[in-house]
C-alpha cells in the first residue's frame, strides 16, 4: 500500500521544497498531462497523485488558463519560489473561481482564505490525500 501523499508533501515542506507539487501541476498543464507521470511525486504515489492530477486536468480550458494567469499575475512569483501553502491557497482560489465545491479540503481552504480560520499544516496536507 502506498504511503500517504500528504506525508511526502510534509517532508517537502520541512525540507523547504514545498513548491514541487505546484511545479508539477504547471508542467502537466503545459503538456496536457503527459509529463506528470515522469515526476518524483508520481513515482512515489502513483494512484493518489494520478487522482489529484485528474482533478486538475479535468478543468475546462478557461479554468486552466486562469491557473496560469493566477500564478504569473496574481502571485507575482517564479513558480519555483512558491511555497506549498501558497500553492494550495492558489489552488483553493482556482477552485473557487471554477466553482468546484465537491472537495471538503478545498472548501476548508476557501473558508480559511475568506478569513474564517487559518488552515493548520495538518489540514493543508489533507488537501492532497
Amino acid at each position: 500500500m502506498e504511503a500517504p501523499l500528504s506525508d511526502y508533501v510534509n517532508e517537502e515542506i520541512l525540507a523547504g521544497n514545498g513548491s514541487r507539487v505546484f511545479q508539477v501541476i504547471l508542467k502537466a498543464l503545459d503538456t496536457d498531462g503527459e509529463d506528470y507521470k515522469h515526476c518524483k511525486v508520481y513515482k512515489k504515489f502513483p494512484s493518489q497523485f494520478e487522482n489529484f492530477m485528474k482533478k486538475i486536468l479535468g478543468f475546462d480550458e478557461e479554468t486552466k488558463k486562469f491557473i496560469r494567469v493566477f500564478i504569473t499575475e496574481n502571485l507575482k512569483m517564479d513558480p519555483e519560489s512558491v511555497t506549498a501553502v501558497e500553492a494550495l491557497k492558489a489552488m483553493a482560489n482556482i477552485n473557487k473561481a471554477a466553482n468546484e465545491l465537491s472537495d471538503n479540503a478545498i472548501a476548508e481552504l476557501r473558508n480559511a482564505l475568506n478569513g474564517r480560520t487559518l488552515p493548520t499544516e495538518e489540514r493543508i496536507k489533507s488537501f492532497l490525500t
